[in-house]
């Protein structure tokens, strides 16, 4: 029995569940607390991933990633999810973020991690934020923010903050942190304060840092871990110089106007796609300085959202670019997709081979680019949640099919009382029931009888249960090809099989789903992958099997050695010449010559008269002529008139595919009779897909 694992989605059981736009839910199963992982198809054909978390859950929270934490860098999602993730900070899903410089890692727009930002900067485009209360905003935000310190009065004054991480120009005050490297990379015409935060980093509000070194006309400061630079330049330099000095008291007030207070996490992206349940991506793309076209055209697509409310925030990906798979989507179509689900409020992310997902660190989706983009940023759901014992199981599919007599991983997985994953344990825990008439089960290994139809494979743990279809595929009118076949004991040939499906539609299968037998094993033998080859001369069948199904293959294997005559060419009778037009044909003749050596007495004699100066054709062809076996080379004796010539033999396979080939070494000899050895591995076409028995159809000349 073949121990072949196939998962295929149940489209028949579950085509009730197509929604009235087509889509259909394949997966859905828990992943963390209040936290859902649910996967889509749509026959256009789309695959969409999402992840649903409730923000109401106590242990979840979102947080921004910056690529390697550094301004300037390129980082996965799932290397930033693996990296982010410790004990108590487990990282359940992340996605990618905003569109960024390709050539560097820096995002396009706004981004902030843990209240401070990596950047500030293209106010008009969207981002999504979220604060202190896990309260949600999409808005596109201008930077804002001010130093307050005390005079030589006492009296608190201000001056205003240009950026975060930006380029330090003329009467600019700009703050540096770790994102922008280990030094503030300044000019020496400025001053610049180190400071040590008192409170945590927050937007829209208050943080008191202390002053704990200055530097005066000396630039490229030093910035250590979980510290900031305060730098100035020409008018704001007295500023500085008067009101921060060491061991001074400062206030840092950054912010983003029109949006929520004590921000904790920004990430640009845009444009909007949602707002208050409204499609308002027609109206966003133009304000945001995106085109028409980047919205409208289906690419892959990532973009976050959230319910009315807030209490839900959603990632959602689909992917595209993969004819047959998914295509892709335009904004409008994520956008109609994201409503459906219960989104009000939505952004779109950057998408193309940058889409990506992940799941407890593995990536969900399919990246266009055949493996995951290293990108700028991310967004990660983070949990807090500690570790258990088993409490829950969960089947990752609504359903499954597979083949007869095949097997199939059902995927049972195990999880705490906190939805933290965790193993399964001993099987003798666990009571599971299904209709043992259509296979068994062992280990979350089904494995299909004969016998089609459907099952519930539930599964008990502790009064825990779950349950997923298990539907056993029945084919029909079952077609091997080819019916009959010729091999030797060197070269072998696969059968392919089609079939019809439980849908109607016939297609060709991969051979490792069906059982292959050969009725004489002492003429040839057949692997599991109905690949045959002879053994001894002879002639038997071979016989496909799936479930009642079955289907014949007649098999003639010749097995010979040395070398075995075609034709002789001792008479003209049946053959006939042609040739192009830079061949003179009323110029041109067939006869017999005498021969003295090798085998015959006769030899073809081709006289041939040119049309001009141009290379030309002349074929020399006849009825079929059988080919012994499956040859490694076919031989013909020429004797030529030392000119640059070449010659190939016409042949025709069991299909009645025209093949050729040509000699290895031109005719530019007129000594003697030679053999010229044409190997049949230089087929021309060199598709690979000939089948013996060959024929023999003729010969062609190129007259050089």
């Amino acid at each position: 029995m073949k121990n072949v694992i196939r998962v295929f989605v149940l489209a028949i059981i579950m085509m009730s569940l197509f929604g009235q736009d087509g889509f259909l839910k394949t997966k859905s199963y828990q992943i963390g607390p209040g936290t859902y992982y649910s996967e889509y198809t749509h026959p256009e054909p789309w695959v969409l991933y999402v992840v649903e978390m409730d923000m109401t859950n106590p242990y979840i929270n979102l947080e921004s990633v910056k690529a390697n934490d550094y301004l300037y860098s390129f980082e996965g999602p799932s290397s930033m999810s693996a990296r982010k993730n410790s004990a108590g900070h487990y990282v359940i899903s992340a996605i990618n973020g905003d569109f960024y410089n390709t050539a560097n890692g820096e995002p396009i727009s706004v981004h902030a991690v843990n209240g401070e930002f990596v950047k500030t900067g293209n106010n008009i485009r969207s981002a999504f934020s979220i604060n202190e209360s896990k309260k949600l905003n999409i808005t596109n935000s201008q930077f804002t923010g001010s130093i307050f310190a005390k005079d030589t009065l006492g009296q608190w004054s201000s001056v205003n903050l240009t950026s975060v991480n930006g380029t330090r120009g003329e009467n600019n005050l700009i703050i540096y942190n770790s994102f922008i490297g280990n030094s503030t990379n300044t000019n020496n015409y400025g001053y610049e304060c180190l400071a040590q935060s008192i409170d945590d980093w927050v937007i829209n509000d208050t943080v008191r840092c202390v002053i704990e070194a200055t530097e005066s006309y000396v630039g490229n400061m030093s910035i250590p871990d979980g510290k900031c630079v305060i730098s100035g330049h020409g008018t704001v330099i007295p500023f500085l110089s008067t009101n921060c000095r060491v061991g001074d008291t400062v206030k840092v007030v950054q912010g983003l106007l029109h949006n929520l207070s004590s921000l904790k996490q920004v990430v640009g992206g845009g444009p909007r796609m949602l707002q208050n349940g409204i499609d308002v991506v027609a109206t966003s793309y133009p304000t945001e300085g995106i085109g028409s076209t980047f919205c409208s055209y289906r690419h892959p697509r990532t973009a976050i959202g959230f319910n009315q409310d807030t209490t839900k925030v959603y990632f959602v990906v689909v992917d595209g670019r993969q004819q047959g798979f998914s295509v892709g989507m335009s904004l409008y179509e994520m956008a109609d997709f994201m409503k459906q689900i219960g989104i009000a409020h939505a952004m779109n992310l950057d998408g193309g081979g940058s889409s990506s997902m992940t799941v407890r660190n593995s990536i969900m989706n399919s990246p266009s680019d055949g493996s995951e983009r290293r990108v700028a940023n991310g967004i990660i759901c983070v949990s807090s949640a500690p570790y258990g014992e088993l409490t829950h199981v969960q089947f990752i599919q609504d359903s499954l099919a597979v083949y007869k007599n095949l097997s199939i991983n059902t995927n049972l997985t195990g999880w705490d009382e906190n939805y933290n994953p965790v193993g399964l344990g001993s099987w003798d825990s666990f009571n599971v029931t299904y209709d043992t008439n259509l296979g068994s089960f062992s280990e979350n290994i089904f494995t299909a009888n004969e016998q089609d139809g459907d099952t519930y494979l539930s599964v008990d743990y502790n009064g825990d249960k779950d349950s997923v279809i298990v539907h056993i595929i029945e084919l029909y009118d079952l077609s091997i090809y080819p019916k009959t076949v010729t091999v030797d004991s060197v070269n072998s040939v696969e059968f392919e099989i089609t079939a019809t499906n439980e849908s109607g539609g016939a297609r060709a299968y991969d051979n490792n789903i069906f059982e292959f037998s050969i009725l004489d094993s002492n003429i040839a033998s057949i692997d599991e992958n109905g690949r045959i080859i002879g053994k001894n001369t002879g002639t038997t069948k071979v016989v496909v099997r799936y479930g009642s199904q079955t289907d014949t293959a007649d098999v003639n294997v010749e097995i010979g050695e040395g070398e075995v005559p075609v034709d002789e060419l001792e008479s003209i009778e049946g053959w006939t010449l042609s040739a192009d037009a830079y061949i003179n044909l009323s110029g041109s003749s067939l006869t017999l010559a005498d021969r003295t050596t090798a085998t015959g007495t006769k030899a073809f004699q081709v006289n041939y008269s040119r049309m001009g100066d141009e290379d030309g054709n002349i074929y020399l062809e006849t009825a079929p002529i059988d080919i012994y076996g499956v040859p490694s080379d076919i031989l013909v004796d020429v004797l030529s008139d030392s000119i640059k010539h070449w010659i190939y033999v016409l042949l025709e396979d069991a299909r009645g595919v025209e093949y050729s080939v040509k000699s290895s070494f031109s005719l530019r000899y007129n000594d003697a009779y030679r053999t010229q050895y044409l190997d049949m591995k230089n087929l021309l076409p060199a598709d690979g897909d000939q089948l013996y028995p060959m024929k023999v159809t003729g010969i062609r000349l190129r007259i050089d």
